[in-house]
This record gives C-alpha cells, structure tokens and sequence, in this order.
C-alpha cells in the first residue's frame, strides 16, 4: 500500500496542488481588479533570508501595514497577491523591501466581503512554478497509468535486476 501512495498520491497531490494554486491566483488576481483601493500606512518591512531547520532556503518579504476600510482599522501582512512559486525570486523580495519602507503611505486592494484579506501589489505570475506545475500533474497521472498497466514493476524489477 505505502508503495502505491509513494508512486502515485504522492506526485499527483503535488501536481494537483500546484496546478489549483495557479488556477485560484489567476482566478482571483481577475477579480481583485474591482476590488476598493484605500491608504495604507507602512508599519515594518524587513527581508527574510535565513536557512529553516529543514535546511531550506527562506525567502520573504515581510511588509505590515495598517489601513481602514469602513470605518474600521485593519492590519495587512501581505505585501503581493502571489502565485504558486517553487523558485521565489530575491530581486523581486528585496525590490518590495526598498519600495515599501516603514512610514509610507500606498495603495492597497481591499476584499469588500472581507476587508481583512488585502494586498498591496500583484506579484507576477512565475513562469518557472506555471510551466512545472502541470508537468508535474502531466508525470503524476503517467505514473498512474503505469502502475495499472504493470509497467512500473517490469522498470522496477529491471532496474533492480542490474544492481
């Protein structure tokens, strides 16, 4: 069983996950484009580039801002509506850092219905992350296939026969 779900699940939920991510950005980048713009005040902005503990590479910008929509004051943490990105850009991350600094006074896209969801620009769209996504869901549903025609064992028992 563990051998199926690591052939299969595992690289189509990847695939799956990618591909639904891009679909939702562009989905909702259309409609963002009605959304209010209201002012927004730049209250910290730092770039993040450190190691986790998995040893993986951190990337971030990190831009809070305050803003009011209706009457009420709201904080943001989102300094870019973003797609799916396997690869994040540092030109990009540290471009938002010099460009919203802390005391500024911008522009932010507010959600009308919820007025807590809010960015200030829209990232562009990362043609690295869109291209690999649905080869990564096109190489999934290959692996499917070849589990049910047999084909994944005759490539397994081959490659294994030779060690």
């Amino acid at each position: 069983m563990f051998k199926i779900i690591l052939q299969i699940g595992l690289p189509l939920l990847l695939a799956i996950t990618g591909l639904l991510q891009t679909i939702v950005y562009l989905g909702l980048r259309r409609k963002s484009e009605r959304w209010p713009k209201v002012a927004a005040v730049i209250t910290f902005s730092k770039l993040l580039n450190h190691m986790d503990l998995d040893n993986r590479n951190v990337l971030e910008a990190m831009i809070h801002y305050k803003y009011t929509f209706l009457g009420k004051e709201y904080e943001g943490k989102t300094p870019a509506l973003r797609g799916y990105d396997m690869f994040p850009s540092y030109d990009y991350e540290s471009k938002l850092v010099k460009k919203y600094r802390p005391g500024d006074t911008v522009n932010a896209v507010v959600c009308p219905r919820a007025p807590e969801l809010c960015y200030l620009e829209v990232a562009p769209l990362s043609k690295v992350s869109t291209v690999m996504a649905p080869l990564f869901f096109i190489l999934g549903v290959a692996l499917f296939l070849a589990y049910f025609w047999g084909v994944w064992d005759i490539l397994y028992d081959m490659y294994f026969w030779r060690i």
